[in-house]
């Protein structure tokens, strides 16, 4: 299933980061599939994303 699902692209500031489904997709012990995004229910806006560690560990992070 993970090999058959498409990237997630994430735009910002006019760069595409994907987001490959092997980051994005948890398979458990069982065979069980799940993907990892969870909704933001803190904030109202469709505007809002939290990159969690699905994108973070795609990605190296500097926080000056």
């Amino acid at each position: 299933m993970v090999n058959t699902q498409p990237c997630i692209f994430f735009t910002i500031n006019c760069i595409k980061y994907p987001v490959p489904a092997r980051a994005y997709i948890f398979k458990d012990s069982r065979g069980h599939c799940y993907i990892t995004f969870k909704e933001n229910t803190a904030s109202a806006s469709t505007e809002t994303w939290t990159l969690g560690d699905v994108f973070l560990r795609q990605y190296f992070s500097v926080h000056d």
